[in-house]
């Protein structure tokens, strides 16, 4: 599981180029024989501990829904 700002959505990456941090996470886990399913959370504009017009809930406002509630994460 990715969870941040935009910086994790993929602010700078290519467009469908699959070169965002949680892409190569996921790449990196393939090729150490350990391939696992990335969820990428990130939020653009997000911030950590205030909401925000633009990005939404705050990340401790959203981490049980985003995050804990998700079906199968693990270790």
């Amino acid at each position: 599981m990715a969870f941040g700002d935009s910086i994790t959505d993929g602010f700078g990456a290519t467009v469908d180029g699959d070169d965002r941090w949680p892409d190569v996470l996921a790449e990196r886990l393939l090729a150490a024989g350990r391939p696992r399913p990335v969820l990428n959370a990130g939020i653009g504009s997000n911030k950590l501990l205030t909401d925000s017009a633009c990005g939404g809930d705050a990340g401790v406002s959203r981490f049980a829904r985003d995050v804990l509630r998700q079906p199968g994460p693990a270790p």
